[in-house]
């Protein structure tokens, strides 16, 4: 689950009620929809791998009315089908490509190194940089800069 809040409240998918939560995953939900779907689902993998049930039950939907506001409607958008900023998904291969061609020049490499190389787990800044949140383009872009200057140097 990543349950973040919105500025907009919208009616909840399964109950009707309005709110703020939205979860990438399930949609717009309030939290008491989104803790029964969690708690169906916990109860789902701990029937599946014989895990005892806990002694208290996680309060974490509780605290979703403490995560700040943040407008994330353009990202909600981007994850709805019926949206118009959709993303093409004939982009795909373009970059799958554009990747192919910085991957043969350095074949030695693992998909994963290729990756970490340039998206370490420690920007320059000393904070944890994500790649999570890079549209397609940037991250294709900053992998091909990043191979180019290494083939300038060498």
């Amino acid at each position: 689950m990543c349950i973040i809040r919105t500025v907009k409240e919208e009616p909840c998918s399964q109950c009707g009620r309005l709110t703020n939560a939205y979860d990438i995953l399930m949609g717009r939900l309030c939290p008491e929809c989104i803790a029964k779907r969690a708690a169906v689902f916990a109860r789902n993998i701990r029937d599946l791998y014989g895990i005892e049930e806990p002694e208290e039950p996680d309060p974490y939907y509780r605290k979703i009315a403490a995560l700040p506001l943040i407008d994330h409607s353009n990202d909600i958008d981007a994850h709805s089908n019926s949206s118009s900023r959709a993303r093409d998904p004939n982009r795909i291969p373009i970059i799958l490509k554009r990747l192919e061609n910085v991957w043969r020049k350095f074949p030695d490499l693992r998909l994963g190194q290729l990756i970490e190389n340039v998206f370490p787990n420690r920007g320059a800044n000393g904070h944890s940089e994500s790649v999570y949140y890079l549209e397609d383009e940037e991250f294709i872009e900053r992998i091909e800069n990043f191979y180019k200057k290494l083939s300038l140097r060498e």
